[in-house]
């Protein structure tokens, strides 16, 4: 629920980038055959390193938007997409036990938000972290960006 609150919790900034070089990276169909609906996802090779580039690059630029650095975050809560993303973000990023993984799972799509958060949503984590980053990544590719303060 989002309510208006006096003080200084909830989210605070939010960002979005589109970066329309890579809007041919993930492709998807749907096509009629023999009476079903057939779905398809096409993705390049590159997708997920592109990912990886472009949300870096929108966290750089929201960091110094609202001088902001790593120090300053305790948890990081991405959308899991595209599968693999967490693994090579955390590493690139220098991350440790910051961001929130889901391993083993399959692959969530727009969904993996709503996995990631109800992870820690209720434990300590959560509510001891002062500052959590919200990322999201998909086709486009678009990063979304939020910080919400505890």
């Amino acid at each position: 629920m989002l309510s208006n609150e006096v003080g200084n919790r909830g989210f605070e900034c939010f960002r979005t980038d589109t970066y329309p070089e890579f809007i041919n990276d993930l492709e998807s169909s749907t096509n009629w055959d023999s009476g079903k609906f057939r779905f398809g996802i096409q993705q390049k090779k590159e997708f997920l390193s592109d990912c990886v580039s472009c949300a870096k690059t929108s966290i750089h630029r929201f960091f110094e938007e609202r001088k902001l650095d790593w120090e300053q975050i305790d948890l990081v809560i991405t959308s899991q997409n595209p599968s693999g993303f967490n693994s090579i973000f955390k590493k690139e990023a220098g991350l440790k036990n910051e961001i929130i993984e889901i391993n083993g799972n399959g692959n969530f799509y727009s969904a993996g938000m709503l996995f990631s958060l109800n992870k820690v949503f209720y434990t300590q984590r959560f509510t001891q972290a002062k500052n959590i980053l919200f990322v999201t990544v998909g086709a486009g590719i678009t990063v979304s960006l939020s910080l919400y303060k505890n």
